[in-house]
């Protein structure tokens, strides 16, 4: 087996982001209303009511990546081969000897024979990732972190340990015309494959380290996946496309991780921001977002997962090393939740998702020690696009819908989710509520419901 290309010790990892949208209608734009106090929703509630909000956000970054090629130390070989022959007394003019004792020097160790040639060889590196987000405007703001959209031009490590990656399978298809791609992509190598892998996979170390590896002409692309319909639009395998705003995107870790992006929409939903100052120690804080770990069983498929929730307590307040304070949680989270936001307990944003620690010596994370973002670091990037967040008729009504759902006052909360459904049709959200309403008034006849259904995706890597 090749070994990993590159091996780094973290005492941080950092988490992805995912990306989501809603339907074109008309609405009118209010400033973000508190939530009602009259009848304050449970926690699962208030999970339920931010969901629709909460986006899966993918980052797409290709580039040509050109190194020099390798080929067969044939001077070095020569010699060996010599040396061989005088201690097995074999003919070095007996052509098939010397050929089938050449492959089996080059074979029991590789990487002594290889050496770069002046051909330079180039191929498509790929660096995907996803996250979470949340939409704040209905217009199509979101929020997520700097770390999840940012240029692979700040992290072409990736690129070129997929590089190599793409120079090694290219190689063992060479060399072992017969090979099993399948069986390599799940460890299943016989010696010779193996060596091999191992042999090219330092051979690109080294000439990366020698600085002999270029990368060019990088494309970036950054989009969102959504759960809630935007009729008029058509969510392609890539998602809805979504534009950095260069200006409101901080960097990633140390740094301020916030990211500002857009997307077309109208009366999307969204998500009001609070004040993480009035948090006291032991507030609950609860993290939606779109953790990879869900999907990596196998029996999860990715199109179509709804966020995750986790709950967990506020802990204080850390200093990093950016030199802003960091929001210690021990609300569990995970590569996939970062840009994710995190709720109070009355369903307000006072944080985002974004890093959490780790052992160096072990490489496990502990769940207690999660930071995130301060709310009112975010608010200085929307301030920086003049973005104010605000609300339109889907989350105002969603909003009542569930409030009447936890009176028990279902003929009403049936009445206005049909209304959010005529919004967004086909909301997979508002359905379930409507079915949930049904039952508890034990009725068996169905609700009209108008709409037609749209194609609606879900996340498909984790960075």
């Amino acid at each position: 087996m090749a070994k990993t290309v590159f091996h780094l010790v973290v005492t941080v990892s950092i988490m992805f982001l995912v990306f989501f949208s809603s339907p074109l209608i008309s609405w009118k734009m209010a400033a973000a209303q508190p939530l009602s106090e009259e009848e304050p929703l449970s926690l699962g509630m208030i999970a339920d009511l931010a969901k629709p909000a909460v986006v899966q956000v993918g980052a797409d970054h290709v580039a040509t990546v050109s190194a020099p090629d390798w080929g067969r130390n044939l001077d070095l070989l020569q010699q060996d081969l010599e040396s061989l022959a005088s201690e097995n007394d074999f003919d070095l003019d007996d052509e098939q000897a010397v050929a089938e004792q050449t492959e089996a020097l080059f074979h029991s160790d590789p990487l002594r024979y290889i050496a770069p040639s002046e051909a330079v060889r180039t191929t498509q590196a790929v660096s995907s990732g996803t996250g979470s987000g949340f939409i704040v405007t209905p217009d199509g703001y979101i929020v997520t972190n700097a770390h999840v959209v940012y240029s692979a031009e700040q992290d072409l490590q990736v690129l070129i340990n997929s590089a190599i990656t793409s120079f090694v399978l290219e190689d063992l298809q060479i060399v072992f015309p017969d090979i099993n791609l399948e069986q390599v992509q799940q460890g299943i190598l016989t010696e010779q494959q193996a060596a091999l892998a191992e042999a090219v996979n330092e051979f690109y170390v080294d000439q990366y380290n020698l600085g002999t590896i270029s990368v060019g002409d990088v494309q970036s692309s950054v989009y969102a996946l959504s759960r809630v319909s935007i009729p008029g639009v058509v969510v392609g395998e890539k998602g809805i496309s979504a534009e950095v705003i260069p200006h409101a995107t901080g960097s990633p870790i140390p740094g301020k991780d916030v990211a500002v992006i857009k997307i077309e929409g109208s009366n999307l939903p969204t998500l009001p921001l609070g004040n993480e100052t009035r948090l006291q120690s032991l507030d609950n804080i609860i993290v939606i977002g779109f953790p990879g770990i869900v999907t990596q069983s196998g029996l999860i498929p990715q199109e179509g997962q709804e966020p995750s929730v986790t709950s967990g307590q506020f802990s204080g307040y850390q200093t990093t090393t950016g030199g802003w304070r960091a929001m210690q949680v021990q609300t569990p989270i995970a590569p996939g939740n970062s840009g994710g936001p995190a709720l109070d307990s009355s369903g307000r944003v006072v944080g985002i998702a974004t890093f959490r620690s780790v052992n160096p010596a072990t490489g496990e994370a502990s769940q207690s020690h999660n930071f995130l973002v301060p709310v009112s670091i975010v608010k200085d990037f929307l301030n920086r696009a003049n973005v104010v967040p605000s609300e339109g008729s889907f989350t105002q009504l969603y909003r009542q819908a569930l409030i009447h759902y936890s009176a028990g006052r279902y003929n009403e909360a049936i009445d206005i989710l049909q209304q959010v459904n005529n919004i967004s049709p086909n909301s997979p959200y508002v359905l379930d509520y409507i079915s949930r309403s049904q039952a508890q008034l034990g009725s068996s006849a169905s609700v009209g419901i108008a709409g037609n259904s749209t194609d609606n995706r879900g996340g498909n890597f984790t960075r």
